[in-house]
């Protein structure tokens, strides 16, 4: 796995940028559902033995804190990094909300069994990313 990493890195480092527009927003497009990939793919590897046991109000405490503090971070960090927060921005919401409903028992059945719901949220969450960037990359220019 690492030398496949180093491998990539080692044939990143002369590559020439590409300048057309579709190129920019297809490569983007690719590293965002690569990260979407990695994130949904961990699940499906990671052994239980490495899962830690959190207390349910313990659970939804950290995942609101962490809500809070991305939220915080989009909008009074630094003005660069905004329009690609504010981007990313529904798509941790909807990871926080679903993973609250998924903890707590009235819903835990409904959001355990439908996994419709986590899919078409995340989707959407990519969709809203791919128009907030395209948007952005049409303002610069």
């Amino acid at each position: 796995m690492i030398q496949l990493i180093l491998w990539g890195i080692h044939k990143s480092i002369y590559i020439k940028i590409p300048t057309h527009k579709l190129t920019k927003f297809f490569i983007l497009w690719l590293l965002s559902i690569g990260i979407l990939g990695l994130f949904v793919g961990i699940q499906f590897i990671q052994p239980k033995a490495w899962m830690i046991p959190i207390r349910l109000p313990i659970f939804i405490a950290i995942i609101i804190v962490c809500l809070v503090i991305f939220t915080g971070i989009t909008f009074f960090g630094k003005k660069e990094r905004r329009v690609f927060l504010k981007a990313w921005l529904p798509f941790i919401w909807a990871n926080g909300i679903f993973g609250i409903l998924q903890s707590i028992n009235p819903t835990r059945k409904l959001f355990s069994q439908h996994v419709g719901w986590f899919i078409a949220a995340l989707v959407l969450s990519m969709l809203w990313f791919c128009l907030v960037m395209f948007l952005e990359s049409k303002r610069k220019k």
